[in-house]
């Protein structure tokens, strides 16, 4: 990609991060320089602006599985059924009880993992946790503290299955309930700040971790990853961010 002038191959490979403004300076001069001398390109990606908008509404009859993903879920079967019943595997770290001392949103988070475990309220017993109760993995308490449900906006995920909605904003801190179906996986994704997910309900993979109800993972900013729903049905997920996820290729615009 050296010429002055982009062809059409390099374009379209190019559209995604055009899209994000991640294009370095003179990058984005030839894309620009293309996009004004070529109707087609210019057209594939008015296409592609239009896709949420045309798929917002479309549900999928029949759940398609990601390439691979059964030897996955077959291979951990032993885990999931090892893991019922248990406390959670995965902690806060002392640094996020420190942070979570001056950020609400993110005391809200670790106040639902309390509320599934049994160490952490031992250990912390001044924090106030939030316990799910039958047919609601939120709780009363933990609503009370959310904006109101007919406030909250779901946004499906492209054809995943997967959708979001942010149900508590301060400043640049969000909290997001994410709902993750059984073998659907979460586009791979990173986000411009930390994010922490707890899982509130049903089981996912993130990596070769599985992760089940009252799991809390960190992950630093920029680091990328893509949950898998593990089963059995849905998995609900509460998500404190400190910046919206940036997909990869396609799917930033399939959100």
């Amino acid at each position: 990609m050296t010429a002055l002038f982009l062809t059409c191959r390099d374009a379209i490979g190019l559209l995604t991060e055009f899209e994000e403004g991640a294009l370095r300076p003179g990058l984005r001069f030839r894309m620009k320089a293309h996009l004004a001398m070529c109707p087609p390109c210019r057209a594939f990606l008015a296409s592609l602006r239009a896709l949420p908008k045309a798929l917002s509404g479309l549900t999928l009859r029949e759940p398609v599985a990601p390439e691979g993903l059964e030897d996955l879920l077959q291979g951990a079967l032993g885990r999931i059924q090892a893991k019922e019943g248990l406390q959670p595997t995965f902690h806060p770290a002392e640094a996020l009880w420190s942070q979570a001392a001056q950020d609400p949103s993110l005391a809200l988070l670790l106040g639902a993992h309390l509320g599934r475990c049994e160490s952490c309220r031992a250990a912390r017993g001044s924090a106030t946790p939030f316990q799910p109760v039958a047919g609601d993995a939120l709780g009363a308490a933990l609503r009370a503290r959310l904006d109101p449900e007919a406030r909250w906006a779901w946004h499906s995920l492209g054809l995943s299955g997967s959708r979001v909605a942010e149900v508590l904003r301060i400043g640049n801190r969000a909290l997001s309930l994410l709902v993750l179906p059984e073998g659907r996986r979460f586009p791979e994704h990173r986000h411009g700040g930390a994010e922490v997910a707890l899982v509130l309900e049903g089981r996912t993979f993130d990596g070769p971790d599985l992760v089940a109800s009252g799991d809390l993972r960190a992950y630093a900013p920029g680091q990328a990853h893509a949950p898998v729903g593990a089963g059995p049905g849905d998995c609900l997920v509460l998500v404190w961010s400190e910046g919206p996820p940036r997909f990869r290729g396609w799917r930033r615009l399939l959100g």
